[in-house]
């Protein structure tokens, strides 16, 4: 039923729900490494950060199995507060899913998890990592406590909570943040320019190269870490078996100027080569794939050309060119579920049949006959209909390319993407500042 507020009856969509406000996590080790140690350190610094902010936003909560009582006692002497939980036994579904060589106590901690909605497990135990897709199955990632501080950095940054544990500062805004937070990844960007400068390329050179730098990768940067974020809310909703909250919204949202951003990225760096490099063509004929600047570039700077017509290069500015092309002109990136029919698709008769026998048409006796009933009908019948469908594939989006044609799902690919760029980003920059 609705809930009445002030006599009145506010729609709700059930199965639903918000970001999750605390990032919970399992620690699964009684004696801690010193690394380890340093870096939950590092995380209680970032809990007392929040904890200044008012009202707290989020939170981070740390969990340890009871009986932990060295590493409880190593905690609690440097002000590391943990919450105890029971730890619980696996039903035998569980222990199937691990398998017979699963170590020792995993399968306890995969069900201790599930008890205190974990988004993440923490161990030391090298033994365990070959079973991070066990986990991942389960929504829950599974990680080392290196793992974990990245993990921190995200959640707190889709809360817009500027925070590196490189370089910890309190309200940084994020027109400055990456600067710092990212200042090796951003470090052969900084000394391209600085080149630049040095050889007088001010004017219109100097602004490609700035506007690439402080504007573009930042930008990069911020919408990475926004994807994920939502790829950690996703893992929380599908434990919380919400059916209408997939956070596809907000994904779908970010992946479409991710891609945009990254696809203009190569021709903003062409752009800048063509300027630097006096290749001569007009901003207007620059693209990174064009003939026309590939072939000037490889009578100006061979080296850098042989990056550019690099097979794995050229592969991924396709892919990413594909996407971009779609969201841009004729579309948008939004994954979505491959199904598989059955050998026998129910008729409508057969599925009002089971619609009525499991009472899902209940709350259409609230609403009068005609078409808006229907509307709700017609929506009951789908999702009956798509319950006898075999799921093949979950969250991908088709690319349909000259060379490259398949599905990706490109939330797992943010990273990967991000790397790619910047490392080809990194290698050309790096070419063009020893020519000049």
């Amino acid at each position: 039923m609705s809930p009445f507020v002030r006599g009145r009856a506010i729609a709700q969509v059930e199965s639903s729900g918000r970001t999750k406000k605390s990032f919970d996590v399992l620690l699964w080790t009684d004696e801690l490494l010193y690394r380890g140690f340093r870096e939950l350190d590092g995380v209680q610094q970032l809990r007392e950060y929040l904890a200044t902010i008012f009202p707290q936003p989020v939170s981070i909560n740390l969990w340890l199995p009871e009986g932990f009582i060295k590493a409880h006692t190593l905690l609690n002497a440097y002000g590391i507060t943990v919450s105890m939980v029971a730890v619980r036994e696996p039903d035998e579904s569980l222990q199937k899913e691990f398998g017979d060589g699963a170590p020792a106590n995993i399968c306890k901690a995969a069900a201790t998890a599930a008890v205190c909605d974990a988004d993440m497990v923490v161990t030391e135990n090298p033994e365990w990592f070959p079973f991070y897709n066990e986990f991942e199955k389960r929504n829950t990632l599974l990680g080392n406590p290196s793992v974990l501080l990245r993990q921190c950095e995200i959640y707190a940054r889709g809360y817009d909570i500027t925070w590196s544990f490189n370089y910890p500062m309190f309200d940084a805004p994020w027109s400055s943040f990456y600067f710092f937070a990212e200042h090796d990844t951003l470090s052969a960007s900084l000394r391209f320019l600085e080149v630049c400068h040095k050889k007088g390329l001010a004017g219109a050179t100097g602004e490609l190269g700035r506007s690439l730098v402080y504007n573009r990768l930042p930008n990069i940067l911020f919408t990475r870490d926004r994807l994920l974020f939502y790829d950690q809310q996703q893992k929380a909703g599908k434990r919380a078996n919400w059916q209408r909250q997939k956070f596809q919204f907000e994904v779908t949202y970010f992946l479409n100027f991710y891609y945009v951003l990254l696809f203009g990225g190569f021709d903003h760096l062409a752009v800048l080569l063509n300027s630097v490099l006096n290749l001569g063509l007009r901003e207007r004929d620059v693209a990174a794939s064009g003939q026309q600047f590939l072939k000037l570039l490889e009578q100006k700077a061979p080296e850098t050309y042989t990056m550019f017509i690099a097979p794995d290069i050229q592969e991924f500015i396709e892919r990413i060119a594909t996407l971009r092309h779609l969201s841009a002109h004729r579309g948008q990136i939004a994954p979505a579920q491959v199904y598989e029919k059955p050998d026998h698709e129910p008729t409508v008769d057969e599925l009002d049949a089971e619609i009525t026998e499991k009472g899902l048409d209940d709350n259409l006796r609230f609403f009068p006959a005609g078409p808006i009933r229907e509307s709700f009908r017609e929506q009951i019948r789908f999702t009956v209909k798509l319950s006898k469908y075999k799921l093949v594939l979950e969250d991908v989006v088709l690319v349909d390319g000259k060379k490259v044609k398949g599905f990706i799902n490109p939330l797992l690919d943010t990273e990967y993407n991000f790397s790619k760029f910047h490392s080809f980003l990194e290698r050309v920059l790096n070419a063009c500042a020893k020519r000049l």
